[in-house]
């Protein structure tokens, strides 16, 4: 291809992604809970012995309790910063649950839950020199981040469907599949393989 051609057909990629990007800023700037596509996910929270029936965020706003059955909007906090933790706001979840993860404290639980799979953020994410989303979470949606080679799924919300037995927690999560009550939404191929090892 000659040089003209190429640095057109570049031109041509970088002004549709931008109307991509556009279009998804515009989608969320709209943007009304609950979703109509989800995806089954788990995240392990922190429960409290003074504060019996709750479940906490391990860090970030540690002290709100999340309620079942309720969807949850993302924040913008600056706590993570302060804490030391890259600015990457959303909920940090899974597609499995991690049984090499240490739950015998009995402090943390797994929990199933349900994000919003209505607003695809991967292309804002992928076209970040970061590859994630500093300034805002993914409203109405989410997008896969890598770290240190393992897959995070970043959420605009959640709602918690349950928290699991400790005793549950070590089987192989098809035993959960299908009892969330909204159909869930496939994950990207992109990214399915390596997200069945998410943390």
């Amino acid at each position: 291809m000659e040089p003209g051609r190429f640095t057109k057909a570049l031109h041509q990629q970088a002004t549709a992604d931008s109307d991509l990007i556009r279009h998804v800023y515009a989608e969320a700037s709209n943007y009304q809970l609950p979703p109509v596509k989800t995806l089954k996910v788990y995240k392990v929270f922190q429960t409290k012995k003074t504060r019996p029936g709750e479940i906490f965020p391990l860090f970030i706003n540690a002290n709100v309790p999340v309620p079942l059955e309720t969807w949850v909007p993302a924040e913008m906090n600056s706590k993570g910063k302060s804490l030391g933790f890259a600015e990457r706001p959303g909920w940090h979840v899974g597609t499995s649950i991690e049984t090499h993860l240490d739950l015998s404290s009995g402090t943390r639980v797994w929990a199933e839950c349900e994000i919003p799979a209505d607003i695809d953020w991967q292309p804002v994410a992928d076209a970040s020199p970061s590859r994630d989303l500093k300034g805002q979470p993914p409203i109405g949606g989410y997008y896969v981040y890598l770290y240190n080679g393992k897959p995070w799924i970043i959420a605009g919300a959640i709602k918690v469907i349950r928290v699991i037995p400790q005793e549950d927690a070590g089987e192989d999560t098809s035993n959960f599949t299908g009892r969330t009550k909204r159909k869930s939404t496939p994950i990207s191929n992109t990214y399915k393989t390596s997200l069945d090892t998410a943390i």
